[in-house]
């Protein structure tokens, strides 16, 4: 199978987060400039991942 998108990793660790209990209902999320130095990605990657449900 071939490689996986930025934004698609971005998502599923978004959900992992989620899922895991590593965010809990009514936490803030972290901003797009601190998950662009956490992703090591740009931001529009970001928003890519945030907009796609």
């Amino acid at each position: 199978m071939g490689q996986q998108t930025k934004y698609n990793m971005v998502k599923e660790t978004r959900k992992e987060w989620i899922t895991s209990g590593g965010m809990k209902p009514e936490e803030k999320i972290y901003s797009e400039n601190e998950l662009v130095k956490m992703a090591n990605v740009c931001r529009h990657t970001i928003r890519q991942a945030a907009g796609d449900r």
